[in-house]
């Protein structure tokens, strides 16, 4: 999934989304976890994570750190810095790929961890694992657009930690803990989103998995001979695969109506996937390192807050 955002001078095309990004804040757990730490802790020659990740160091939670008040954090942050009140909020999206529990949903516990000052405002969740944040955008987006909604918070909050299999290196050296939030509103200027496309190719749906906690394997047979699947699996390599077959086609049905191409971008922010199988996609898709945004080596894959 991807969006195009643009900041026009000339007279905006009628497909423009207008809508502002009018604040934004985050959050990050005060113990960072550095890839010397991880090269121990995993049992591997020294070097290795940051030579196979890219990630020098990561934030990760503490028992005493939640979802909840993690994107409150974040939100509170971001309603500071575009100098909102909370009242004024029409909606709440949780975007994130990690819920703090299976009922009720994430953003009603953001709600509650913001107090009295939220009350009333709707809030919901929308889980696309690592396009989580993407997809509440384009949700976000066509709610204001149409009129029905003028202020949205989208609050990403992951706690990837808890979850992980460390067992298995590559997957268990590249996630890191944090939250962000994000505030949307009506503009009448010429700025907004000129394009959004989603594409989902279910033959990788067991690429990136965690089979237990829901209704296919509940937690209440959760069998220790068996703990791995209540924790994180990825195939990164059939990842990369699947992605580098599906990305350039992807790439041009998205960018050919804009009469554009990735190169002529100023900036691009992809998922924080890892910093070699980024590279190699940017490259095959015409896109330099000074154009990538990455946050990778300070911060890890902190799945949608890392959007």
């Amino acid at each position: 999934m991807a969006a195009v955002f643009s900041m026009k001078t000339k007279p905006a095309p009628i497909a423009l989304q207008r809508i502002r990004l009018a604040g934004s804040g985050m959050f990050l757990p005060e113990s960072v976890v550095t890839a010397e730490e991880l090269d121990e802790r995993l049992h591997l020659p020294a070097g290795w994570v940051a030579t196979k990740t890219g990630v020098m160091r990561r934030h990760f939670a503490s028992a005493n750190d939640s979802a909840a008040a993690m994107g409150a954090a974040a939100l509170t942050r971001a309603l500071t810095d575009a100098r909102w009140t909370a009242s004024s909020l029409d909606l709440i999206l949780c975007a994130s790929g990690t819920a703090q529990q299976p009922i009720p949903c994430t953003a009603v516990l953001v709600s509650e961890a913001m107090g009295p000052c939220c009350a009333g405002i709707p809030a919901f969740d929308i889980n696309a694992t690592c396009l989580s944040f993407l997809a509440a955008l384009d949700v976000a987006s066509l709610l204001i657009h149409s009129g029905r909604h003028q202020r949205i918070a989208i609050v990403s909050t992951e706690i990837a930690s808890r979850g992980l299999d460390w067992t298995d290196p590559a997957s268990a050296a590249l996630f890191g803990d944090g939250a962000v939030a994000t505030l949307l509103e009506t503009t009448a200027e010429p700025i907004g989103i000129e394009a959004i496309r989603m594409e989902t190719y279910a033959e990788g749906a067991h690429h990136c998995e965690i089979r237990g906690g829901g209704s296919g394997l509940p937690s209440m047979r959760f069998d220790p001979a068996r703990s791995q699947d209540y924790q994180f699996q990825m195939d990164g390599e059939r990842l990369h695969k699947l992605a580098a077959t599906h990305m350039p086609g992807f790439v041009s049905r998205l960018f050919e109506p804009l009469g554009v191409r990735p190169s002529d971008l100023d900036a691009v922010v992809p998922h924080q996937a890892g910093r070699t199988p980024v590279r190699l996609l940017a490259r095959r898709l015409g896109i330099s390192d000074r154009q990538l945004v990455m946050t990778l080596d300070e911060h890890g894959n902190t799945i949608a807050a890392g959007m």
